[in-house]
């Protein structure tokens, strides 16, 4: 008798289909598991990314109102020193280049 026919009496036989019917449970056992983890992996790695993107929304929200802020400031600082050049412009000629103890003040208010 060749290999391969006691190969196949054996696969036949009683014992032989409950080796195979193993193998093939443990097979599909093992594949559905690594499939489920898996699947939890990539659950976990969409709720991080979803995280991510409310964090990076909240952070160009924070960014826009900052930027209009500081718009708003450099608007106000523009005008104050709008009028000081204004004031100062308007001083004599020869006081100019003198500024008063109010002149200071007011370009230290400007931030």
């Amino acid at each position: 008798m060749t290999a391969l026919a006691t190969l196949w009496r054996l696969a036949t036989s009683r014992l032989g289909l409950i080796v195979i019917a193993a193998a093939l449970g443990w097979w599909w056992g093992a594949s559905s598991a690594r499939e489920a983890c898996e699947a939890d992996r990539l659950r976990e790695v969409i709720a991080a990314m979803q995280a991510d993107v409310v964090a990076a929304r909240e952070a160009e929200r924070r960014a826009a109102r900052q930027a209009e802020q500081l718009a708003a400031e450099a608007a106000s600082n523009q005008e104050r020193v709008d009028a000081l050049t204004a004031d100062l412009a308007s001083l004599p000629e020869g006081d100019r280049c003198r500024a008063s103890g109010d002149d200071v003040r007011r370009l230290r208010d400007i931030r």
